[in-house]
């Protein structure tokens, strides 16, 4: 299966189905997302002290939470890396080549 772009607001929707109570199970089904990567966030709710319940999440609300915690997250997705080197070999070079 393909990479899928991961949102603040895919994020916070997953919190949001965890502390409403739903399965890891329930919410990558429903979501369709990844169980390892509904783990992956419920996990880091949990390391913070979050839990499922009315009571149980961050006072500031799931999308602030994630957006401070997972800063590489956007509204448009992961943000690239600005400081990567060009690429060396140029397209037209690779196609001659047959690759």
């Amino acid at each position: 299966m393909a990479r899928r772009r991961i949102l603040v607001r895919d994020v916070a929707e997953i919190m949001e189905h965890w502390q409403a109570g739903r399965s890891i199970r329930a919410i990558a089904r429903s979501l369709g997302a990844d169980r390892d990567t509904i783990r992956r966030y419920v996990r880091a709710a949990q390391g913070q002290g979050y839990y499922p319940g009315p009571v149980g999440g961050p006072p500031q609300g799931w999308k602030a939470w994630v957006a401070q915690t997972f800063p590489g997250l956007t509204e448009q997705g992961r943000q690239m890396p600005t400081d990567l080197p060009p690429i060396a070999v140029p397209l037209t070079e690779l196609v001659s080549r047959s690759f």
